[in-house]
């Protein structure tokens, strides 16, 4: 279960936000550190968090174990984020756009996988962003993947997702993160 929270998606939000505005080999445009971190913060962490606490139902159920339940929460953190993109983009925060951007492509396809299939956000939410932290930083970044083990793990065992869920919510993240990048970068 604490695997699940300190690995939850708008936590790693959190944390990619933080390393790219601080370390970022581009620079952040017109934004400074803080802003940037503000923006990132605000857009991918916090208020995608909102959407799920709109429903007083989801307070009760953090994970949103009915997939049906999922699809305001999708919505409103796909419009935050693509919020972000338009915000970083202008401000020529180019390695935040770019993760903004990731976040809108794997949510938006999560969005449309959500009504056939409960696939992971989990294990997306952190393949993915280890995945634009890769691309940019090198593959010294590479062990953080190891993160997916003890929250695929947990999520297993809490019965949130079946292995096939879990295998599928990290390729797509990966999949989608490299391709944004090799196709932006």
């Amino acid at each position: 279960m604490f695997n699940s929270i300190i690995f939850s998606p708008v936590a790693v939000a959190v944390y990619v936000t933080v390393i790219f505005s601080v370390f970022s080999p581009i620079g952040l445009g017109s934004m400074d550190t803080i802003t940037s971190i503000i923006f990132g913060v605000m857009f991918l962490s916090f208020f995608p968090i909102i959407a799920i606490c709109l429903d007083s139902e989801n307070l009760k159920d953090w994970d949103i174990s009915e997939k049906e339940k999922r699809i305001k929460p999708y919505a409103i953190s796909i419009i935050s984020y693509i919020s972000a993109s338009v915000i970083f983009w202008f401000s020529g925060n180019y390695v935040m756009f770019l993760i903004s951007i990731s976040y809108v492509t794997v949510a938006s396809t999560m969005f449309l996988i959500n009504p056939f299939w409960k696939i992971s956000a989990h294990t997306s939410g952190i393949a993915g962003p280890v995945t634009s932290l890769v691309y940019v930083f090198g593959l010294g970044i590479a062990p953080l993947y190891l993160l997916l083990l003890p929250v695929a793990y947990s999520r297993y065992k809490l019965n949130s997702h079946d292995l096939l869920q879990l295998l599928a919510g990290a390729l797509l993240g990966i999949f989608i993160a490299y391709f944004t990048y090799f196709i932006l970068w």
